[in-house]
């Protein structure tokens, strides 16, 4: 097995840009529906192939880490890393699934405002990925202002959540809305949550290189 090169090292850095891209993506598909207004088959065939794309890169992207002999950070840190990230993606792809199954509307309550917190957040996590790999001090401190950003972004939605189920449970929704709205207030939740996992393990990876 090969000791890994300067070429090489960038190209592990590339999996997690990558992972990111096919993330944003994905976020960008399910806001633009949503905007729209609804989610229909087309998107949501569209979100369920960029996702399969990123089950297939990560899958890929294992087996290189697996074969390495030398990697630029711990393995165990990469892999966890692209898990991560992956999840961001499942986690839209969930939220794609419940509003097209359940024929939520954006028009009923808060899903236009998730979907945007989840494509804003999600884009802070690219940025994060585009500077992984840099040891320019620079370069270091934009990755803990971004890390600090993604924060506050899950704190809104966490804030947007409370607002949203207060609206949600006061007496003007139909049970059947209540129910899946419900639903997919909980994922839109927990994909900006996959944001905040990513953005802790950035910070630990900057801790460990230091």
């Amino acid at each position: 097995m090969a000791i890994l090169g300067v070429e090489r090292r960038h190209n592990y850095f590339d999996m997690f840009r990558e992972s990111a891209a096919i993330a944003l993506r994905a976020a960008e598909a399910l806001h633009e529906s949503i905007a729209a207004g609804g989610l229909e088959e087309a998107a949501l065939q569209q979100i369920k192939t960029i996702e399969h794309e990123g089950d297939l890169h990560v899958h890929r992207s294992r087996k290189e880490l697996e074969r390495a002999f030398i990697t630029p950070l711990d393995s165990e840190d990469m892999l966890a890393l692209l898990g991560s990230l992956e999840d961001i993606t499942d986690a839209i792809d969930s939220i794609a699934r419940t509003v097209y199954m359940t024929h939520t509307r954006q028009r009923l309550g808060y899903l236009e405002s998730f979907s945007g917190l989840i494509l804003e957040t999600v884009r802070l996590v690219g940025e994060m990925a585009a500077l992984l790999g840099s040891k320019s001090r620079a370069s270091r401190e934009k990755q803990r202002e971004l890390i600090i950003e993604v924060n506050r972004f899950e704190e809104q939605g966490d804030q947007t959540y409370l607002r949203a189920l207060r609206d949600l449970f006061g007496g003007n929704f139909e049970a059947l809305d209540v129910l899946r709205l419900k639903t997919v207030y909980d994922q839109c939740e927990e994909a900006l949550d996959r944001c905040e996992d990513v953005a802790d393990r950035f910070e630990q990876i900057l801790i460990t290189v230091n």
